[in-house]
């Protein structure tokens, strides 16, 4: 575990989490594909987390993986730079870059405008599976995937700065819209609609 989720750990005794510490969570084994929201789901489907989020009724998976996402993503842009392009995925880079990482993704959870209780469940997350950090890895991985589908991915990436995200947040740009061509536009039942 990280010196600096330690220390914010240490921040948030009150709660379920000070009688109790969280359990060790392994990462799951899947045989053809990768970890989907659904297989991270059931890994923590133990008796501490569905206690602590009502059977994931109170803060559904979804949710707790797009915020863990959205605190994960600023670093990774921060340090896109430094990221080795050959290599493909984050599992895969350098563990000084992987930390760097993982430091500013924690301070982004404790920084962040999160609610006290959802802050303490993603810590408690983040702490059952840090022995080899692997909740951490398959969100960075996630949105790596994400970026490499668009085209230059990589180019995109080197450009950007934390003061030029903020001024494209100011902005509001022209949305862009991928749709094909009317001459090229099909029904969903592959039925031709020009005639």
């Amino acid at each position: 575990m990280s010196a600096t989720l330690a220390q914010h750990e240490s921040e948030f005794t009150a709660g379920p989490s000070s009688a109790q510490r969280p359990p060790r969570i392994p990462k799951p084994k899947t045989l053809k594909h990768g970890l989907s929201q659904s297989v991270v789901q059931e890994a923590f489907e133990v008796d501490y987390y569905l206690s602590k989020t009502d059977n994931w009724k109170h803060f559904k998976i979804a949710a707790v993986v797009k915020v863990l996402r959205s605190c994960c993503e600023g670093p990774i842009l921060e340090h896109k730079s430094e990221f080795e392009p050959i290599v493909i995925g984050f599992k895969h880079q350098s563990e000084h870059l992987k930390n760097k990482v993982y430091d500013k993704f924690i301070n982004n959870i404790y920084s962040g405008n999160i609610s006290p209780k959802l802050r303490e469940l993603l810590f408690d997350m983040l702490e059952s599976t840090s022995e080899d950090r692997w909740l951490f890895i398959w969100l960075a991985g996630l949105m790596m995937r994400g970026w490499r589908r668009l085209p230059n991915w990589h180019e995109g990436l080197a450009s950007y700065s934390p003061s030029s995200a903020q001024l494209a947040s100011d902005e509001t740009p022209e949305p862009t819209t991928y749709l094909p061509a009317q001459a090229e536009r099909k029904s969903p039942l592959g039925i031709d609609e020009r005639k």
